[in-house]
């Protein structure tokens, strides 16, 4: 019978219901009749109506009294079958909600009771970033803060803007305990964030192991993906946690699983690096060591892109193909040449893979370093015999690469080793030129001090269409096409004879010319037209060019080949270069000499209406000289017309 009697009293509930102020029922809670308190039955109220612990206040509703947390249901409900309780919600205190948040992220466990019982909203965020009290103990691992605020209502799984929570938190900072607390408080185990990152994530990607494994016999799922792909078991490849991927592939992770670019589980090793992540994946039968990116990158190409030679050379060991190419025709000695990589690069060579070969574009392995500045591996590569005049596309070679991207060291390391510095590409394009074209002062040095061929012609349509390339994309790779294409439509003849000092002076690189002019360039070289380097810059504007040829004792008089007869002076007023015309007339230029029509360069900036330029011209013409203009008749005014054409029509 005592037993009988013991067990009817721990199953013996009394029963609260719980009334607003307006009298409407809000709750009916069953709780034990044996020492129940009010706050029992607060924390049963707030599970109901999902409402923080601190902010209600309940009453007897026969007395309208305030109840006190530590007061007996029992005791209250006296002979009535029920107890009736009033519940009011009390007002967020703003002021204490600030100070919690401080109190919780420093562990202040009494000062966060304290704030919460003076009605701190447990969920309160922070102004800056958001965070809320949880979210903060969680990251920092305060256990008791925790249960602090979950007892007074803190949502577990906050809705933050980023999708992060506190389990998502206590899972990156290998918080075990708090991680195991929040489970037990039914926080979500695989809540992603915006991202989709997921504790197991991130748990892999700290490589805490502990974590994981909890994570995982809680039943988070292993391989769930980000939207890029990544899976727990990728992220802790790619930061080389071993004992991880070992434990996941326990788990039965999918070790074939790919990302949206065909990336394995071995690209992700390989290209971080991680040797010891990277063995134990090629001891799987089900890994394929030859694993093909949507663009055709295998692990091993990855893994020489970054320099990786230890993996490079384990995943050779294994049989990793040297060979494979991505679908635009690059391998493995192609990226680490492209990347500057010359211990790969040493190691694939004596591995046998092929120096000259040639992406679906031509380019070789020797041109892709020089593109890119690597003068060790293009050294290595031309001592190891790749061909160092192999040409692509257009005739393009190494040295054209080199010398366009600016590149002074390589130059001269392809100079020293033999490359031929004065092949030209099919529109006549030399390394010169391709270097004067860009202004790269210490190139053009560099080629000349070993012995290249100033003179060689050039097409003149080449040299005119580069000046709008060359402003629109100052980096821009011409010699890797044409640009003679991109030349007026009216331009229909190949004409010939444009030199570097030609190419240097009409896109203004002044340092460059004097570069070439201290090589002894021929400063009065003509194209067919009649054209000199000094005309050029006249036409293009450029009157620190122009004074430097003045002072290089260039002929300022001579004229085109053309009908017109157009002098370097001439060239400037009609195109109302006034600088140039000032820099032209201080060097002596005579402004009153007739172009092959009569028409001179003062009496052309007064018809156009240069006033600038005209008064430049009359303060350099002698007393005499002007007196001239009395005598030019109306009737001589129709042979100017020929000066109003507009550049692109010559």
């Amino acid at each position: 019978m005592t037993e009988t009697a013991e067990d009817s009293e721990e199953v013996e509930q009394i029963d609260v219901v719980v009334r607003g102020v307006n009298g409407e029922e809000v709750a009916v809670l069953q709780l034990p009749a044996a020492k129940a308190t009010i706050l029992d039955a607060k924390v049963a109220l707030g599970s109901q109506l999902l409402v923080p612990l601190y902010t209600q206040q309940l009453l007897l509703s026969s007395s309208e009294q305030v109840l006190g947390d530590h007061e007996e249901l029992s005791q209250l409900k006296g002979c009535e079958p029920t107890l009736e309780l009033c519940y009011v919600r009390l007002a967020f205190d703003e002021t204490e909600s600030a100070k919690l948040l401080v109190h919780a992220w420093r562990g202040e466990a009494s000062e966060v009771e304290r704030c919460l019982i003076a009605r701190a909203c447990p969920d309160h965020r922070s102004e800056e970033d958001g965070r809320t009290a949880l979210l903060s103990a969680a990251l920092q691992g305060h256990i008791e803060v925790a249960k602090l605020l979950c007892r007074a209502g803190a949502t577990v799984d906050p809705e933050e803007s980023d999708g992060a929570s506190p389990m998502l938190a206590a899972a990156m900072q290998g918080r075990l305990e708090m991680v195991k607390f929040l489970a037990d408080a039914k926080a979500a185990l695989d809540r992603p964030t915006a991202n989709g990152t997921t504790p197991l994530h991130v748990a892999s990607l700290q490589g805490h192991l502990d974590v994981v494994t909890y994570l995982c016999q809680s039943g988070a799922v292993c391989d769930r993906t980000t939207p890029g792909g990544a899976t727990p078991l990728y992220v802790s490849c790619y930061n080389g946690h071993l004992p991880i991927v070992q434990y996941l592939c326990s788990q039965r992770s999918d070790v074939c699983k790919r990302t949206p670019t065909g990336a394995t589980l071995l690209h992700a090793a390989a290209q971080e690096g991680q040797l010891e992540v990277v063995s134990f994946l090629c001891e799987m039968p089900e890994v394929d060591k030859d694993a093909q990116m949507l663009d055709g990158a295998t692990p091993l190409l990855a893994a020489a892109l970054q320099g990786h030679v230890n993996v490079v050379q384990h995943l050779t060991q294994v049989k990793a193909d040297i060979h494979k190419t991505t679908k635009d025709g690059a391998s493995a000695l192609h990226a680490c040449a492209r990347s500057g990589h010359v211990d790969v690069a040493r190691f694939l060579c004596e591995a046998g893979a092929d120096k000259d070969r040639a992406m679906m574009e031509g380019a070789t392995p020797l041109l892709a370093a020089a593109l890119q500045g690597h003068t060790e591996v293009v050294r290595y590569l031309c001592d190891a015999g790749a061909d160092k005049d192999r040409t692509i596309c257009d005739g393009v070679t190494a040295f054209h690469a080199a010398a366009e991207r600016g590149h002074a060291e390589v130059v001269q390391c392809l100079c020293e080793v033999g490359a031929d510095k004065d092949k030209a590409m099919r529109n006549g394009l030399t390394p010169l030129m391709a270097a004067c074209l860009q202004g790269h002062e210490e190139v053009v040095r560099v080629l000349c001090e070993n012995g290249v061929a100033k003179e060689t012609p050039m097409r003149e349509d080449v040299v005119l269409a580069s000046v709008s390339l060359t402003k629109s994309q100052p980096s821009s790779d011409l010699f890797l096409c044409d640009p003679g294409k991109h030349f007026a439509e009216g331009e229909k003849h190949c004409r010939q004879g444009a030199t570097s000092l030609h190419v240097a002076a009409l896109h203004g690189h002044l340092g460059v010319v004097k570069q070439l002019c201290s090589a002894r360039a021929n400063l009065e070289a003509a194209m067919r037209v009649g054209s000199t380097p000094l005309l050029g810059a006249a036409q293009a504007g450029h009157s620190e060019v122009v004074r430097f040829l003045c002072q290089a004792q260039a002929n300022m008089n001579v004229q085109t080949g053309t009908k017109d007869g157009e002098s370097p002076l001439m060239a400037a007023v009609l195109r109302d270069h006034a600088e140039v015309v000032q820099a032209l007339c201080e060097a002596r230029a005579d402004p009153l000499k007739a172009a092959t029509n009569g028409t001179t360069p003062l009496f052309a900036a007064c018809m156009l209406g240069l006033g600038n330029v005209a008064d430049i011209l009359r303060q350099a013409s002698s007393a005499r000289d002007r007196s001239l203009l009395r005598f030019f008749c109306a009737g001589c005014r129709h042979r100017f017309a020929a000066c109003k054409r507009v550049d692109g029509e010559r």
